[in-house]
């Protein structure tokens, strides 16, 4: 795998200096060039720009920010819309997502996930974002196994700056400031962000609070690009992650089974320098070094277990840096995009007994590299377009502690083809992709933060079948498309919690999933939209003698809604179904299905914008989360009706 990088690295050197440059090209966006897909690559994807999402944007995290785009379930611990937010596509959770910004993987690598919460106000920075059902294309970072999402952060091309009040139900509030410069004769351009937020969150003791800063921009030239994207959040949660009986969420559903000495403080920061060279006036280089800082700590009062008075402070503290480079070639017929990727990684774990943070009882830590390559080729004959994508990824994990563990390394090849027919209005793909992932530390130390004794979890591996259409008229948009993922030890959520209150998973014999995704937008007339969007799906493990309906996913979900938009206001009411789904392996129990209604509205005059949201009109009492212990169910309770209203000036 090195040689293959070294010699990569030194192709790319060579074509960069061995070529004239003879015309610009467009270098807007070249950031994300090497992960996302276009028209002309057979992906099942949805793309969401920027200015989609701040039309309704009222401070939630990117969980609830997804959450009206094709199969996705979103959740929260306390209720709110903010702090520990998650969400699933296809019922797959996200740390087996790959999510990226501008190419840079965001999911930490010993786990996998991303926590959002440690940035807060990330939504208020995304330029656009591309998310692929299924293994998708090729990425950096971890596997995109059941999807990826790609962001993308805002260029700073456009001027102005504006600042937002916001305030909300459960004393919900935020501040947001913004300056975008614009791209000067120069071509420099800087867009830079100010966000804060506080809420007390909806079950009790579950407020959280925080903030952050966001810069990117830099020098946008003819034949270069060299730019800066820095992001630092600090956020304070108070703890909510255990979930709820039924007996007690009928007594009260702001019931929080977590105490009120449980809190969490976290910062994390990211630095991103990418340098792009137009070769020609066909291929480009791109060149990203980053780095990921994380600092904090969480309690965990053992009263939850009825294991005495003690509080147990966990303390992490991680650096995560590395390079990457990617080179695209577009041609009148071919087209080819050539990427390396390679990155270090480490975290420390320590923990201490409350009030003695001074003395610490344990210390660990886990060391994570990666290396990996891939390069994909697309070929035009006539409207169609074959397309073939190989990545390689080299991974090793070792662990210094307490107890002995193996060193592990695992070596994977992802391919993935298929063939696109385009003409101005109609597209159909086919495509059959294969992905590899390697088992979390959680996974392998069960629940536990310093390690006991090591269980072996295989890594699990899907292909993954997609079939879809797509039609684009003057008033009607159609993309439906079908998927067979068929998985092998499958790495599968068991509902259960471990004793540092991550989900408990794993491998079973063989799984499925599939389904059918629709979504349908009608322009009834120039101010008149209805959409809808529904995944119906059909899903299968297999293990042992046992075969069942994985956990977390219900069977359909879907989403219809409905925008009038006139000058300087709109109005949109939105709802959303989801069928009951199983929370434990037997099968036994359910989340019930629901249908919840909301809506949103906004209006601008000179250069002030108002704009409201109400959640959950009907005020439905509803889950999409929990676990079964014995014959008692326990949820997390999504909040009843609530509203937001924010307030920009435009200066």
């Amino acid at each position: 795998m090195k040689k293959l990088l070294l010699a990569f690295s030194m192709l790319a050197v060579g074509i960069l200096f061995g070529q004239d440059t003879t015309k610009t090209i467009e270098l807007n966006g070249v950031e994300v060039t090497g992960v996302r897909a276009d028209k002309k690559t057979p992906v099942t994807e949805t793309t969401v720009s920027g200015d989609d999402i701040k039309k309704t944007y009222q401070g939630e995290e990117v969980a609830f920010v997804l959450d009206k785009t094709p199969s996705i379930t979103s959740y929260t611990d306390g209720g709110h819309p903010q702090g520990y937010t998650y969400f699933r596509i296809r019922g797959i959770d996200q740390t087996r997502i790959n999510m990226t910004l501008n190419g840079v993987p965001l999911n930490e690598p010993e786990d996998q996930g991303v926590y959002f919460s440690n940035y807060p106000g990330f939504s208020n920075n995304i330029g656009s974002m591309q998310i692929q059902r299924g293994v998708g294309t090729s990425s950096n970072g971890v596997s995109s196994y059941g999807g990826s999402i790609n962001f993308e952060s805002p260029n700073g091309f456009d001027k102005g700056a504006d600042i937002e009040f916001g305030y909300g139900s459960f004393n919900s509030k935020r501040f947001n400031a913004k300056i975008s410069t614009g791209l000067d004769s120069n071509g420099m351009a800087f867009y830079t962000n100010f966000s804060t937020y506080d809420t007390d969150g909806y079950k009790y003791n579950s407020g959280s609070q925080g903030y952050s800063f966001f810069f990117g921009g830099g020098h946008y030239g003819e034949k270069d690009i060299v730019k800066l994207t820095a992001f630092s959040g600090r956020s304070f949660n108070q703890m909510a992650w255990a979930a709820v009986s039924e007996d007690d969420i009928v007594i009260d559903p702001r019931t929080n089974y977590n105490t009120p000495v449980e809190d969490d403080d976290f910062q994390q920061s990211f630095l991103q320098l990418q340098y792009t060279r137009v070769i020609t006036d066909k291929s480009l280089l791109n060149t990203t070094i980053y780095y990921n800082r994380l600092d904090g700590n969480w309690d965990l009062d053992l009263a939850n277990f009825g294991a005495g008075p003690d509080v147990l402070n966990y303390q992490l503290a991680s650096n995560f840096y590395g390079a990457m480079m990617n080179y695209k070639y577009e041609g009148e017929k071919l087209n080819l995009n050539i990427g390396a990727h390679g990155n270090k990684y480490d975290r420390e774990h320590e923990m201490a007994i409350l009030p003695h943070t001074d003395t610490t009882f344990y210390t660990n830590t886990g060391f994570k590299n990666e290396m990996s390559a891939f390069a994909k080729i697309g070929y035009d004959i006539g409207k169609f377009t074959l397309f073939a994508d190989g990545q390689l990824r080299n991974v090793t994990f070792r662990y210094e502690g307490d107890t002995i563990m193996p060193d592990l390394e695992w070596n994977f090849f992802n391919p993935k083809g298929g063939i696109v027919y385009n003409n101005e209005k109609f597209r159909a793909y086919a495509s059959i992709g294969q992905s590899h992932r390697e088992p979390t530390r959680n996974d392998m130390f069960m629940g536990e933060d310093n390690l006991i004794e090591y269980t072996e979890v295989l890594p699990e591996e899907v292909i993954d079948y997609e079939l879809g259409v797509g039609y684009k008229g003057g008033i009607i948009q159609i993309t439906s498309n079908v998927y067979y993922m068929d998985f092998t030890n499958e790495i599968t959520l068991i509902g259960a919690l471990g004793s540092n209150g991550l989900p408990l998973m794993a491998n079973v014999e063989s799984s499925f999933r599939s389904g059918n995704e629709t979504s349908i937008t009608f322009n009834v007339t120039k101010t008149l939209k209805v959409y809808n969007n529904t995944n119906v799906s059909y899903n299968r493990i297999v293990d042992g003698d046992d075969e069942f309906e994985p956990l977390y996913t219900p069977p359909v979900v879907s989403n219809t809604g409905v925008m009038y938009t006139y000058k300087n206001f709109f109005v949109g009411v939105n709802g959303k179904y989801h069928s009951e789904s199983y929370i434990d392996f037997d099968n036994a129990h359910t989340t019930p299905s629901f249908f919840i209604v909301g809506a949103d509205a906004g209006y601008k005059y000179k250069n002030y914008s108002l704009s409201a949201k109400l959640n959950n009109i009907t005020d439905e009492q509803y889950y999409t989360n929990g676990y079964a212990i014995g014959d008692t169910k326990y949820f997390f309770v999504n909040s009843p009706l609530s509203g937001y209203v924010t307030l920009k000036i435009t200066i």
